[in-house]
């Protein structure tokens, strides 16, 4: 066996790990082989994943005025817009192709569904102090200033646990 076509194996084996089927990475390599003449392109290709297809960067293959899309190479070349499969992808943290941790409003918000804390509960990253707890305690009348001493975590993560809990930023602000 040839290094490519381990790396091609060791490529299969993690998009089977990450949730996708072997009819869809049969037909995402036959297209990727046939469209760009590749005889190994999950060793060749900056290739990506959602956990049901194959895409691939169509800026690596088109130029520059695709750099808003991807291709769907397990729907034979669809074209699909990048952005929204991007930032989904972004929002969670893998582990050996698995995910295991989901920033639901992106990483720059300290706020993760981590299953292997507080059994899945939405919580402050740094903390672990669910979302819930910090919108009960501050509709029960506590400040932000309140909480934020009784826990040791920033007002700003408070105000990100409100606002991912539906009390409006102008209310959180307080």
């Amino acid at each position: 066996m040839s290094y490519l076509q381990l790396v091609e194996v060791a490529f299969v084996a993690t998009l089977r790990h990450m949730g996708v089927s072997l009819r869809r990475i049969r037909i995402a390599r036959d297209f990727l082989e046939s469209a760009f003449g590749m005889e190994y392109p999950f060793a060749t290709m900056k290739l990506q994943t959602d956990g049901a297809r194959v895409l691939y960067d169509l800026r690596d293959c088109e130029g520059r005025w695709a750099e808003r899309l991807l291709g769907e190479a397990s729907a034979a070349g669809q074209v699909i817009w990048a952005d929204p499969i991007r930032d989904r992808i972004t929002e969670f943290q893998y582990e050996h192709g698995v995910a295991i941790r989901w920033f639901p409003r992106g990483r720059a918000v300290p706020i993760v569904v981590d299953p292997q804390v507080q059994f899945g509960t939405p919580i402050l990253a740094d903390s672990a102090l669910p979302t819930l707890v910090v919108k009960e305690r501050y509709q029960a009348g506590e400040t932000i200033q309140e909480i934020k001493q009784d826990f040791g975590i920033e007002a700003a993560a408070i105000r990100h646990a409100l606002v991912f809990e539906g009390i409006s930023p102008t209310v959180a602000a307080a």
